[in-house]
């Protein structure tokens, strides 16, 4: 079982990718603001991080910021409908990209993948 930080400004897709993350068997929490996914990356306890952003109000790069300065930084993978999200994505560092929409079985999947590589490695 893995922590995941879900970061997505829209309430009810919040809660749908919450709802489907918590069936899988995985332990998550919400931030419906970038703020508020700082400071819950900075609590520790995070094995993998959605992050749902497009580039338009920069507060990705200063939550990307944060995570890289913690000793052991969770992966992160970035969600976004915005055509140039692969290339941000890329620059980033993100672990992975998954454009919009995106059903939650593939976020399932990821996650999945993901917090598999962080309890073994």
């Amino acid at each position: 079982m893995s922590t995941v930080l879900v970061v997505q400004g829209d309430l009810k897709l919040c809660e749908e990718w919450c709802v489907a993350i918590e069936t899988s068997g995985h332990a998550v929490i919400c931030a419906y603001a970038i703020e508020d996914g700082i400071r819950r990356v900075r609590e520790g306890g995070i094995d993998v991080i959605l992050v749902d952003r497009n580039d338009s109000d920069g507060g990705l790069t200063e939550f990307v910021t944060e995570i890289d300065r913690l000793p052991d930084p969770p992966p992160f993978v970035l969600i976004s409908e915005s055509p140039l999200a692969p290339e941000i994505s890329a620059h980033l560092g993100a672990a992975a990209f998954l454009p919009k929409p995106c059903p939650p079985e593939e976020i399932v999947g990821i996650i999945d993948r993901f917090g598999a590589i962080r309890y073994v490695g």
